[in-house]
C-alpha cells in the first residue's frame, strides 16, 4: 500500500510543507516495532514532510519527557506528535500519572511556541495472551481502553489537536503479539496523521 499514489485532495501545498519541521515522539508504535526501516508511520510521512522519528521502542511517557529537551527542543520544530501510555500501563502505573506526564509536555511545547498533537494509541488485541512484565492481557487492554477515553478527554477539554490511531485499524493489522501494528497497519496510521495535518498545516 502507497499512500502517495492516490489523490488525496490535499488543502497543503509545498509551500507551507517545507516551511514546517515535525518531530515525532513516542514508543514501539512510532519507532516502528518489527517494520523494515522507512515504513513506520512517521518515515512514511517523511517522503512528503519534513518529518523525524524519535519513537524509542520500550519508552514510557516519564523518558519521553526527560529527553523532551534534547529530542524535541534541540531540533526547533513547528510540530510534535507525541503518543505514549501504553508501556507505562504495562508497569501498572497511575493513569492520572502517565495523563500528567502528557500535561507536561503540552505546557512545555506551549512555552515554546510548538504545536502539538496528542496520538491516542492503538487499542491491545492482546486481551487473551499473558504479558512478561507485569500484568495479564486483558487487564492491560482494559487499562489502555480506559486510558485512551480519558485522554481523549483531556484533549477535547484544553483544546489540543489529536489523532486517534485506532481508526480504521483491526486485529488484521497487528502482529501475531495484537500490540505492534504490521506494516499495512503503519500505513492507516500514516493516513490518519495526514488528515489531521492536512487540517492544520493547509489551513494556516
Amino acid at each position: 500500500m502507497n499512500i502517495w499514489k492516490y489523490n488525496l485532495h490535499l488543502r497543503v501545498n509545498e509551500g507551507d510543507i517545507m516551511k514546517k519541521k515535525i518531530i515525532c515522539l513516542g514508543d514501539s508504535l512510532t519507532q516502528g516495532y518489527n517494520i523494515d526501516y522507512g515504513k513506520s508511520w512517521p518515515e512514511i510521512l517523511s517522503k512528503k514532510f519534513n518529518v523525524i522519528n524519535k519513537g524509542i521502542s520500550g519508552d514510557t511517557t516519564i523518558g519521553m519527557l526527560s529527553r523532551y529537551s534534547k529530542d524535541v527542543l534541540e531540533e526547533k520544530p513547528s510540530h510534535i506528535i507525541v503518543m505514549g501510555g501504553t508501556n507505562d500501563l504495562y508497569f501498572n502505573w497511575p493513569i492520572n500519572q502517565v495523563l500528567s506526564n502528557i500535561v507536561t509536555m503540552t505546557r512545555q511545547s506551549k512555552y515554546n511556541d510548538i504545536q502539538m498533537i496528542i496520538g491516542l494509541p492503538p487499542i491491545s488485541y492482546n486481551r487473551e495472551n499473558p504479558i512478561e512484565l507485569y500484568l495479564d492481557g486483558e487487564k492491560h487492554s482494559l487499562l489502555l481502553d480506559d486510558y485512551r477515553e480519558k485522554l481523549k478527554t483531556l484533549c477535547e477539554f484544553e483544546g489540543h489537536s489529536y489523532i486517534d490511531f485506532n481508526e480504521g485499524l483491526s486485529r488484521y493489522h497487528f502482529f501475531e503479539d495484537g500490540l505492534h501494528p504490521t506494516e499495512e497497519g503503519h500505513n492507516i496510521m500514516a493516513l490518519n496523521v495526514l488528515k489531521i495535518l492536512d487540517n492544520l498545516i493547509g489551513s494556516n
